[in-house]
C-alpha cells in the first residue's frame, strides 16, 4: 500500500525506440492524497490508472483521479490497468463487469486497458512497455 507518494524509475528497452527511462510517480489511493497530483502531473506523460479488480470500491474512484489528469497534463496517454489479478476467483462473476469498462473507458477516452498481478509479474512489463510506446509516438 503507497502511503503519500513513491517514486520509481524503470528503464525498458522497446523495439524501434531504443532504452527509455520511466519515472514512476505513485500516488496513494485514498482521498487525502489526491490534493497533490495537480502538482505532479505537470510534465507528465503519460499515467496508468491503477484499481484493484477485487475491490470494486477502487475502480469507482478513478474518475475523479482522470478528471485531475486531464485538467493537469496535456493530453497524455492514460491506460487502466486492473490490480491484483492474481487473486480473481475465475468461478465468480467479476463485480466490475466489461460493460462498467467498456463505458468508462470511452468516456474518459482510454487508450488501453490491461490486468496485471504484481505478485506473478504478469503483465507488469507488457503494461510499461505499451506506455512507453504510447508516450514515445506523441
Amino acid at each position: 500500500m503507497t502511503i503519500g507518494v513513491d517514486f520509481a524509475v524503470h528503464n525498458i528497452n522497446l523495439p524501434g525506440i531504443g532504452n527509455v527511462t520511466l519515472q514512476i510517480w505513485d500516488f496513494g489511493g485514498e482521498a487525502r492524497f489526491r490534493s497533490m497530483l495537480p502538482g505532479f502531473c505537470k510534465g507528465a506523460s503519460g499515467a496508468l490508472l491503477l484499481y484493484s479488480i477485487v475491490e470494486p470500491k477502487s475502480f469507482f474512484e478513478l474518475q475523479d483521479w482522470v478528471d485531475i489528469i486531464k485538467v493537469n497534463t496535456n493530453n497524455v496517454p492514460v491506460l487502466l490497468v486492473g490490480a491484483k489479478k492474481d487473486l480473481v476467483d475465475p468461478d465468480q462473476p467479476r463485480e466490475i463487469t466489461q460493460e462498467d469498462l467498456d463505458v468508462f473507458i470511452q468516456k474518459n477516452d482510454i487508450q488501453e486497458y490491461i490486468e496485471i498481478s504484481s505478485k506473478t509479474g504478469e503483465n507488469v512489463q507488457v503494461t510499461f512497455a505499451n506506455l512507453a510506446t504510447r508516450m514515445a509516438q506523441q
